[in-house]
This record gives structure tokens, sequence and C-alpha cells, in this order.
């Protein structure tokens, strides 16, 4: 919002450019700082909902298997803290930088202004902020909404990044895949473990909870009107139980 007039105004009652500077960075900054406090806070709450509870596409999308795994259609975020500081320190830069060069379209204005001396009182820039509240509002609800869509969002894409990932772990090889040595290189299919003692060898491996034994053949099911790729899987159901 243009301040050409109200800036003329102050310098021909008195004030000296420099402490129209400072009250206009003054200003900026206490815009700011109210800015991050309702923009974090917004942010956060809304990104705890989607961690917590999440955003159901299940009236539009359906459950994915593959391979064992199942890919809910709930999107579920994630709460980072790089997300919170990184987008609250650029807004306080910004309102530095747009405080500091004040928008003024006179040159012989601006020229003033940049060649003031800055003294001036800090309570000046809250009662500029009270004196005109509509602007204050319109400024400080844009740069929340900004401040909190940007958390919200990026917190949500690494919730969604996190799930995709684990999802398609699970469905495939999973966290941890044990080879025999030179299997990588060569990928011979001799190169195998004896399946009797190669769940006793990962149940002694420190962490391990469980070792499931499974057998994985992936094929394709045909009928007279259409063909839908299967997973057929093979467990031990004593072990399954326990």
């Amino acid at each position: 919002m243009e301040r050409t007039r109200e800036f003329g105004v102050l310098m021909a009652v008195g004030m000296r450019p420099g402490q129209v500077r400072l009250m206009v960075l003054i200003e900026t900054l206490y815009m700011g700082v109210l800015a991050l406090i309702c923009g974090v806070l917004i942010g956060l709450g809304l990104s705890f909902y989607m961690a917590v509870i999440g955003i159901d596409l299940s009236g539009t999308l359906t459950p994915i298997t593959y391979a064992g795994g199942t890919i809910l259609p709930r999107l579920h975020a994630v709460i980072e803290p790089a997300n919170i500081i990184i987008p609250a320190i650029c807004l306080l830069l910004i309102c530095l930088c747009a405080g500091f060069f004040p928008p003024i379209e006179r040159p012989e204005c601006n020229r003033s202004l940049r060649s003031g001396r800055i003294d001036g009182t800090p309570f000046s820039g809250l009662e500029n902020l009270w004196r005109n509240r509509r602007r204050t509002l319109i400024t400080l609800a844009a740069l929340s909404f900004s401040l909190m869509l940007i958390q919200a969002v990026h917190n949500l894409s690494f919730g969604v990044y996190r799930t995709m990932i684990d999802s398609g772990v699970r469905a495939g090889t999973g966290h941890l895949v044990v080879y025999q040595q030179g299997y990588l290189g060569s990928r011979d299919e001799r190169l195998t473990f004896n399946p009797g003692s190669l769940t006793e060898e990962l149940s002694r491996i420190d962490g391990v909870q469980a070792v499931l034994p499974r057998l994985y053949l992936p094929g394709l099911a045909q009928s007279s009107r259409e063909s839908r790729g299967i997973l057929l899987t093979g467990v031990v159901p004593d072990m399954e139980k326990s």
C-alpha cells in the first residue's frame, strides 16, 4: 500500500527522514514477528492434524495392494523442524528488506530517506500499526497464511514421500536385504542360503525381534474377460501364529 502522502505529512510536521525510515523498519519488524507467531502456530496445528488424523481420500481412491503391502488412500504429514525454521527466517529477512528499502515512488523522497539519520522510538511502529487496523490485519493475514501454507504443504509432502518409500520397501524387498557373498556382482542363482539355518542366523542379529520365512511367486491370472497380476505367498502357519 502506497504511503507517500503519509510520509510527506510526517516530514512536513518536523519528523526527520531517518526517523521515518526507522519507523517503517520497526513496523515491518513487528509485522514480521506477529505474522511469524500466528503462521507457525496455525501451521503447526494444521500439520499436527494431518499427522494424527490425515487427509482421507477413500472417496476418490481405493487401497492399492502390491507384493503383500497395502497403500491406504490417506495422506499423513510429518512435522520436520526445518520446514518450520527455514520459512520463518525467510519471512523475517523479507520483512527487514521491505522495511529497509521502502517503496516510495518519488525519487527525491527516496533520496532524502536514505540520507537521514536513524533515531526514534520503537513505540511509534506499534502506534502506526494500531492506528491503521485494516491495513495491518490484511498484511498480517497475508503473511501468516503464506507461512502456514508453506509449512503445511512441506510437512504433508514429507509425510507422503515417507509413506511411499515405506510402503514400497515393505511391499518389495523390505528394509533389510541379506545376500550371499558375491551375489550382487555375479547374480548367480546358486549363491543361496540354507533355508534351515538362515532363520536361526537372522534371529541372532541384535535388534531382530522375529524372523518369518516367506515365499513370493508372482504370476498372471487370466479369465475369459481379463487378466490380472497376482502374487502367491507361501508361509509357515505355525510361525505366523506365534
